[in-house]
């Protein structure tokens, strides 16, 4: 009795689980066409994101450590608040789509900008300061954007559709924002002691440390 039970409540947890990578699959795939989208407009005749870039390169340049964990952090919550609302709405789920784009064209043409403008500097400030927080505040993101995609469409369907075998919990979301609130807090102090100890010293090298790409 106790195997039947136990083989009952997989086999209930299998479509969610279906579902839920769905939505983690379709938000990774948005998020690489704005990374796409980000890169080829840096060198197309568009004047916002070079000049966007150009403004983020320079803040983390010329900023302290403070500065730079606080513009990082600010930069990823406001999207992830904007992920915690949406799929706290029955009709969220338009927003949700487009919040992993958002993420991605803004890390496609400030990686684009450092190496079409920067060269081999470009490449290694790239790597050394900007690469690993940007990924991984990006993977966190996407990952709780398929979250808040799962609880919006439930919603509508218990709201809009009245269908009353849907359940969903807002409870998890919110619990899963506070913690991917916390990660975001850890990743920018990480962004800001890799800009404290890597930007000074390659802005210091001669260009000779740099061969042409």
């Amino acid at each position: 009795m106790t195997r039947f039970r136990k083989r009952t409540v997989l086999l209930s947890q299998k479509p969610i689980v279906q579902k839920q990578s769905r939505y983690l699959f379709t938000a990774t795939v948005v998020y690489f066409a704005g990374l796409i989208w980000g890169a080829a407009g840096v060198r197309g005749n568009g004047e916002f994101l070079p000049l966007f870039a150009e403004n983020l390169i320079s803040l983390r340049q010329t900023s302290g450590f403070g500065m730079v964990c606080a513009s990082a952090f600010l930069s990823f919550f406001v999207l992830l608040f904007a992920a915690f609302l949406s799929g706290a709405s029955p009709f969220g789920l338009p927003v949700l789509s487009i919040l992993p784009f958002v993420q991605g064209m803004g890390t496609g043409c400030v990686s684009a900008y450092l190496v079409l403008h920067m060269g081999m500097q470009g490449i290694w400030t790239e790597l050394l300061i900007f690469f690993v927080p940007d990924a991984l505040m990006s993977l966190l993101l996407i990952g709780y954007i398929s979250k808040a995609a799962d609880t919006s469409v439930k919603l509508f369907l218990i709201h809009v559709v009245q269908r009353k075998n849907t359940c969903a919990r807002l409870d998890d979301l919110i619990r899963l924002f506070l913690l991917a609130s916390s990660a975001a807090l850890g990743l920018s102090l990480l962004a800001g002691g890799l800009n404290h100890l890597f930007s000074d010293l390659l802005s210091s090298l001669p260009a000779s440390y740099f061969p042409s790409v």
